[in-house]
Order: structure tokens, then sequence, then C-alpha cells
């Protein structure tokens, strides 16, 4: 989902890989603006996957570390602009799912059902909406 917004935007990371980090805390790391580690498990199950949207947010915020390193007010700037983009993409029904794509990589979870992107857009844009109403812009 991603790949458009890295093309348009001219970052190449040579590395995107899951991690499972002790800390529990830690959901993505952007080593040195070539290499990307996400988490896409839940810390309390190995076995459970993040959901499709949290796990694409992490992305985002770790793709903000290319321009970004600290997480200031430009950073969360970025990284909102990026969101909206890339719900954008969602909504027109836009992936990178059709674009070349560099290395080998293999599916997780092992699931195969079909998600309503639009759906899950709108859901993902509904809950950002409110969390920034209830943060007031505190970042």
């Amino acid at each position: 989902q991603v790949k458009p917004i890295c093309v348009k935007h001219e970052w190449s990371v040579a590395h995107l890989e899951e991690f499972y980090p002790s800390n529990k805390g830690l959901l993505g790391v952007n080593i040195n603006r070539t290499k990307i580690c996400v988490r896409l498990r839940e810390p309390r199950d190995a076995d459970a996957l993040y959901p499709f949207e949290l796990a694409l947010d992490i992305v985002l915020h770790e793709l903000t570390h290319m321009v970004h390193g600290a997480h200031s007010a430009d950073f969360y700037r970025l990284l909102d602009a990026l969101r909206e983009e890339c719900e954008a993409l969602m909504t027109a029904g836009i992936s990178g799912r059709n674009m070349p794509w560099q290395g080998e990589g293999r599916a997780l979870g092992g699931g195969s059902a079909a998600r309503d992107v639009r759906a899950a857009a709108a859901a993902a844009a509904a809950r950002r909406a409110q969390a920034g109403a209830i943060m007031q812009g505190s970042g």
C-alpha cells in the first residue's frame, strides 16, 4: 500500500522486515533511512497479527523518519499528510500491488479474506478524527 507513496517521494528502503522486540511498546524503527522494522504481531500473542490499519500506520510513521529523525511538529505534520495521501490512494483503489517490487517477500497470517479497503480507510479516518478531537493537537 505504501509503494506508490515511496515512489512519489523518491524514498528507497533497502529492507522492510518484521521484528518482535522484547520492548512491548516498540512498534517500529527506521535504521539509517535504509531499513525499516515493523512489529506486526501482538506482544501478548505472537500468533495474532495486528489489524492491517495499525500495521500500515506503523509503516507510515517509520517512513516519516525518512525526512524527520525527531518526533517534532514537522514530523507530525508530514505523518498526517502521508496518512491523508494513503487514505486517498486507498479510497481510489490504488495500491502498490501491481507495481514492481525488488526482492522477495512472504505473506503473513495465512488469511485470505478479501478486505473492503474503502471501509477500512473510512474507519481509520474516523478513529483518527476522534483521537484528534480528544488530544487537541497534543501530538
